[in-house]
């Protein structure tokens, strides 16, 4: 995010930290729920899948690799069509772009509960400190790049550590007994639990959305995503393991602060330190996720949206598509209905990364025809499938309104912009002639 571009280790930071968010310090105690003590191995399994994920985007970016706005311009230049390209981004947006208000929800949660552990009352709802976080957050973005950039390195080290020293402390007092039986619900329920646990792997997809930014997008990119995702397989695993040894899992399945409350058992200032380090992984996530959000709405306000989105402010940065994506959480906040909000943000989220595996068929299909090139995407399909078949039907629907929503958005957009409409039938004419 500096003058000279991203580096791969600006994408790992990006990546890392938009993932190592609100998913594992909040939802891991449902996932552990529901696979017992056996969900650490649901953790490899999804971050494997999502992997698969990932090198889908890698061959895109490796043939596209000054494209911005990720998805949402592969469909375009492989699949030739526009309405496609424009679902696949309005679709990452939802997810990626205005989901994120579960996690400045998550934010108030793990606020609320360090203040508790304090002994201090809480002054403001955890929906007024919701929104609190995201106005700041949108600020600093609206600011400039390389302050999102600073905030960014700062909140991930910080996760990290403090999730290094919960594992380092958390082993030696392991209590054998909770962690059996193993696979208290079975192969099926482990099963489950590893696609859940892909939540906890989403914001992947916010490194490609900036791969403009990048100084090398063709090498940076997918060492990026490739890098953040095993760092994050790893630790998520390692954490997992650690919680459900240091508390049973049908208690962490009903904790609002699920790590915390492991971290507890510890001792009371490990505790508090995982409740700080919730307050941290969960700025970074927002703040990774607010900066590529309003990247991809840029990019979409260029030709498919209103033209303002596509405007920059006097700082450089997108100033209008930010106040537009910040604006779009608050609303989220607002409803608080969290766990609806989790589902439909996965949902169209996974419809994304869908158009992005037949993106990367369709490609291989164009150039080598490789056998290989086959494989990944197949299995990434198959992958994104059972995602979907694992959501409640209410999540389905609205996550399908939403993308109604936005087919009624672009083709208003089109009509009311005369010089779209002049420029694509100009277009259209020189192509027939």
């Amino acid at each position: 995010m500096t003058k000279t571009g991203l580096s791969w280790f600006d994408g790992w930071m990006l990546g890392t930290g938009s993932m190592i968010g609100a998913a594992i310090f909040v939802v891991s105690g449902v996932i552990i729920g529901t696979g017992g003590p056996s969900s650490f191995l649901s953790f490899l399994f999804a971050g494997l899948a999502t992997l698969g994920v990932a090198l889908c985007f890698s061959r895109l970016v490796e043939a596209f690799p000054q494209s911005s706005g990720g998805i949402y311009t592969y469909p375009k230049k492989v699949l030739k069509s526009d309405i496609v390209s424009f679902i696949a981004g309005w679709s990452l947006w939802g997810g990626q772009g205005l989901g994120p208000a579960i996690v400045g929800l998550s934010f108030a949660f793990y606020f609320s509960w360090l203040l508790r552990g304090l002994d201090v009352s809480v002054p403001i709802s955890d929906t007024v400190l919701a929104i609190l976080i995201i106005v700041i957050l949108g600020i600093i973005n609206c600011l400039g790049a390389d302050l999102s950039r600073k905030t960014q390195m700062v909140t991930t080290f910080s996760i990290l550590a403090c999730l290094l020293i919960f594992i380092a402390g958390g082993v030696p007092r392991i209590d054998g007994e909770n962690l059996s039986p193993f696979l208290p619900y079975g192969v099926k329920g482990l099963l489950r639990a590893s696609a859940m646990a892909s939540l906890t792997y989403g914001a992947w997809s916010t490194i490609p959305s900036a791969s403009q930014e990048f100084q090398n997008p063709q090498k940076d990119v997918p060492l990026s995503m490739t890098l953040s995702i095993v760092t994050c397989a790893v630790l998520f695993s390692a954490v997992v393991f650690v919680q459900a040894g240091l508390v049973n899992h049908t208690i962490l399945s009903e904790a609002s602060a699920p790590l915390a409350e492991a971290a507890s058992r510890i001792t009371g200032d490990a505790g508090l330190l995982i409740g700080v380090a919730g307050l941290f992984a969960t700025t970074s996530t927002l703040n990774g996720l607010i900066f590529t959000g309003s990247q991809l709405l840029k990019s979409m306000g260029r030709d498919a949206l209103p033209s303002a989105l596509g405007s920059t402010s006097r700082w450089g940065t997108p100033g209008v598509a930010i106040l537009i994506t910040v604006s779009g959480q608050i609303i989220l906040v607002v409803t608080g209905l969290f766990l609806l909000i989790v589902e439909m943000t996965v949902f169209v989220t996974t419809i994304s990364w869908i158009i992005g595996c037949v993106s990367a068929a369709a490609l291989n299909h164009q150039t080598t025809r490789s056998i290989k090139g086959y494989i990944v995407p197949g299995f990434s399909l198959g992958f994104c499938t059972v995602l979907c078949s694992t959501l409640e039907s209410m999540s389905l629907l609205l996550g399908m309104a939403w993308i109604g929503l936005g087919i009624v958005v672009y083709v208003l957009s089109f009509l009311t912009d005369t010089k779209r409409k002049e420029s694509m039938t100009s277009s259209m004419i020189r192509h027939n002639t």
